[in-house]
């Protein structure tokens, strides 16, 4: 039996209209199958044996097996009913909040993990990256949401919490890791979030589960609970080949995280599907990627500057 349960959330979702970070929304089933395959066969060659919840395992046991994804996922069936109009953003995401409930109902000391598809492994989480008892493992991204919002993310999770929030902080959704217990802890405050966030969720900044978790966690910590910060333990790591308002480490300093989320690359990752996955190899190929699609990010951002009087963002480098 695994020591760490990974699951993944796939909703196969024709009503959704908008997909974040993809060039070619209407290949968004395919792209996101394939990344789901990659993310699998990352996580079984960190010696995990991934579950992927969705609503089509007919569909995903099928491509898996046509992409020659090795034996050792589970594919679980679940329906989804989404509240929210086929144009909102994440819209598929939100399902997130119901794999916390469905992982808040196994035996309490079983330790399990969401992660993003978009995401790979590159090796196991250690002692050092899973959460002691009683907290709950979460990625802190405050700062870069600060400066990509203006500070309008606090203000969805002040808007949203049923009490005050001294000084809020903001959680990434690409992984969450903690025992039965601790979903359980989170999904009682999550009964306390979500009511408030579905009837302002229309005006919020943000749109998606990293909201309502996110208010969840800082209410979690309100009440003396404990958080794992898995940035700070070098665990995971969200990393652009797009623009961004803020720098980010060169990805040379990162390679060592368990887990690396590359939401602005959902395209190149659908493409390495069908390989065997080794971390070395795999981050070759992304280096390889990344080094074109900086370079011109880079040009395009000086030839914004210079001929619209854009103002610099900062592009990352490997």
């Amino acid at each position: 039996m695994d020591r760490v349960q990974v699951t993944g959330l796939l909703v196969l979702d024709d009503g959704s209209t908008r997909f974040p970070n993809l060039r070619d929304p209407g290949n968004a089933a395919a792209t996101y199958i394939r990344c789901a395959a990659l993310m699998a066969r990352s996580a079984l060659a960190a010696g995990y044996h991934p579950t992927i919840v969705t609503n089509r395992a007919d569909i995903l046991e099928r491509d898996f097996a046509e992409l020659g994804v090795p034996p050792g996922v589970t594919f679980t069936q679940r329906q989804f009913v989404s509240r929210l109009d086929p144009g909102a953003l994440h819209r598929a995401a939100h399902h997130k909040l119901d794999v916390i409930r469905d992982l808040a109902a196994r035996p309490a000391d079983a330790m399990a993990l969401i992660v993003d598809l978009d995401a790979v492994f590159l090796r196991a989480l250690g002692d050092r990256d899973l959460p002691a008892p009683g907290a709950i493992g979460a990625y802190d991204i405050s700062e870069a949401m600060t400066a990509e919002s203006g500070n309008r993310a606090a203000a969805d999770i002040h808007a949203i919490a049923p009490e005050p929030i001294a000084s809020p902080r903001w959680y990434g959704g690409e992984l969450i890791v903690a025992r039965s217990s601790e979903f359980r802890t989170l999904t009682t405050l999550l009964d306390m979030v979500e009511p408030r966030y579905w009837r302002r969720h229309a005006d919020l900044y943000h749109s998606g589960d990293e909201a309502p978790v996110s208010t969840a966690l800082n209410l979690h910590v309100a009440r003396g609970g404990a958080i794992c910060e898995l940035g700070v333990r070098g665990t995971v790591v969200r990393w652009w080949t797009a623009k961004r308002p803020f720098p980010q480490p060169r990805l040379s300093t990162l390679t060592d995280r368990a887990v690396l989320h590359l939401p602005a690359d959902k395209e190149f990752l659908a493409t390495q599907a069908h390989l065997p996955f080794a971390p070395d190899i795999f981050l070759a190929r992304y280096r390889a990627h990344a080094r074109t699609k900086l370079a011109l990010r880079q040009v395009e951002m000086v030839l914004r500057h210079r001929a619209l009087g854009q103002p610099r963002a900062f592009v990352a480098r490997l």
